[in-house]
């Protein structure tokens, strides 16, 4: 770096905006499509979609092949259905959650919509995230991906399963033993400390489950961080097949 790009970067950085070259170790949807590529990924199941976060950042940064969202929040699956309906090969299943067994429940309504949650939040997480608080409930249909995800496979050969869903994840595995043994990857959003009641399911049982069933971590990076501390509560974990 000369002198007149470090001059630009700081001034930049004193308005809060990070400039850096954009390639697969700055970019994370790049590495991604650079994994699936490598990997030969012809099939997402995006588990807890949001509003389509993750599927149009991978669709726009290179991926043409099939994804299937799935998403709880009845507002977030509208906004998603609709941006949806651009993209030829993005399929948005019926509103639902992903869990370990077929049931109905109910889901907290976080304020910032992206951390809503079937479980109960710990101070940990409201303090890392004040906009995270709950403003409703509604109750939404559970199913296990082992049962739903049959409907999608079609002639795929290399599935990848994301799941970010807000402490859940031990519940989604659960009910996915089928779908995980014919993954050639996954990815996680995994939590550093607890940020949800009787959650046990941290970073060192996910690596060690996840080794058990055949799979190594190839990417981890931050994924929601305690601006007051610096404090980094959750990553996002990207595993594939030894």
């Amino acid at each position: 770096m000369n002198t007149l790009q470090r001059i630009t970067k700081k001034t930049f950085e004193k308005f809060g905006i990070l400039i850096r070259k954009y390639n697969p170790a700055t970019s994370e949807d790049l590495r991604r499509i650079k994994l699936f590529e490598y990997y030969g990924i012809d099939l997402v199941f995006d588990i807890g979609a949001n509003k389509g976060q993750y599927a149009t950042g991978i669709m726009d940064t290179g991926y043409t092949n099939k994804i299937v969202s799935f998403e709880p929040l009845s507002a977030a699956h509208g906004v998603i259905s609709k941006t949806s309906a651009k993209y030829p090969n993005w399929t948005v299943a019926p509103r639902c959650a992903i869990g370990a067994v077929n049931e109905q429940i109910e889901i907290n309504i976080a304020e910032n919509l992206v951390s809503s949650t079937l479980l109960n939040m710990t101070d940990e997480h409201y303090n890392g995230a004040p906009e995270s608080k709950i403003i409703g409930k509604e109750k939404v249909q559970v199913l296990p991906l082992d049962e739903v995800g049959v409907n999608y496979i079609g002639t795929a050969k290399n599935i990848f399963i994301k799941i970010d869903v807000q402490g859940f994840e031990q519940h989604v595995i659960n009910g996915a033993q089928t779908m995980l043994s014919k993954a050639k990857g996954v990815e996680i959003e995994i939590s550093l400390v607890p940020l949800y009641d009787n959650q046990t399911w941290l970073l060192p049982q996910i690596l060690a489950y996840m080794s058990d069933k055949g799979f190594e971590l190839t990417s981890i990076v931050p994924a929601f961080t305690n601006n007051e501390t610096g404090k980094v509560l959750q990553c996002n974990g990207i595993f594939f097949r030894k």
